[in-house]
């Protein structure tokens, strides 16, 4: 709205006033409209410099914001371009290395787990119900056996103290363990990222205190009640850092939560 100069207002208030086209009450009226209508123009004026103001930063930033990602993508770019590199030169030393041993005539051998027979199958067999059920599984690589134990087999979800149900899942891990002929047995402790109760905090404040002290209770209850020979057995926490599946679902989470029982040649 256009805004009227005072001095131009005042001459045509007076002029109102004096040839009597208005009553003094609406010559008051009249100025009253005029300076809320001043008043409305001028916010209106401020209003819109705070606009054209925040549209010049929005501008200011959307460049910087392409610029930052500019910096980002060729960031990335370089980075794959090295690891491609690194790659490359890991693939090249590993064909050297083997072309090198062949040429000396070093033969590697492949750890032999022909013993590792009879204990899956006393795990299948002494687990069936739990293995059936998806609580419990039996997994074999080149160069171990691992049991994995879920969670809720062993311990409540927030608690460290083995549970009476899980004491007597021990006694049956014992009988199969008694089996394994001086074998190394590594009980490992793994969870979700899950942060630690609140009620466990002060004691475990981190995932490994949590899961070193499963797996240390586990031990002790192989070697005291499971009468394992404390020389065979071990124990390592591994807090959340060895995920089996995505932390983003509660079936993931669950299978996170896990004892993994793991054979050595």
């Amino acid at each position: 709205m256009k805004q009227w100069p005072r001095s131009l207002l005042g001459v045509f208030a007076l002029t109102m006033f004096w040839t009597g086209c208005v009553s003094q009450q609406s010559f008051q009226s009249v100025l009253q409209q005029l300076e809320r209508e001043r008043q409305q123009s001028e916010q209106l004026r401020k209003e819109n410099d705070q606009l054209k103001s925040d549209a010049a930063k929005l501008r200011e930033d959307a460049a910087r914001l392409a610029g930052d990602n500019q910096g980002l993508l060729k960031a990335a770019q370089d980075d794959k371009t090295r690891a491609d590199e690194l790659s490359a030169q890991v693939e090249s030393l590993s064909r050297e290395n083997k072309a090198l041993m062949k040429k000396k005539g070093v033969v590697i051998k492949k750890p032999d787990m022909a013993w590792a027979k009879s204990l899956s199958d006393g795990f299948q067999k002494s687990f069936r119900d739990e293995i059936r059920t998806g609580k419990a599984r039996v997994k074999q690589t080149e160069d171990r056996l691992t049991f994995v134990l879920a969670e809720p087999l062993l311990f409540d979800q927030d608690d460290v103290e083995i549970t009476q149900e899980g004491e007597d899942v021990l006694v049956k891990l014992g009988e199969v363990l008694a089996r394994s002929k001086g074998r190394q047995i590594v009980i490992g402790s793994h969870m979700d990222d899950a942060p630690i109760a609140a009620s466990m905090a002060k004691d475990f404040p981190t995932a490994w205190e949590f899961t070193g002290t499963r797996a240390v209770s586990v031990v002790r209850f192989l070697q005291e009640e499971g009468k394992i020979n404390g020389n065979w057995l071990s124990a390592a926490a591994y807090g959340s850092t060895r995920p089996i599946a995505s932390n983003a679902t509660d079936s993931g989470r669950a299978q996170n939560r896990r004892i993994e029982v793991a054979l050595l040649p």
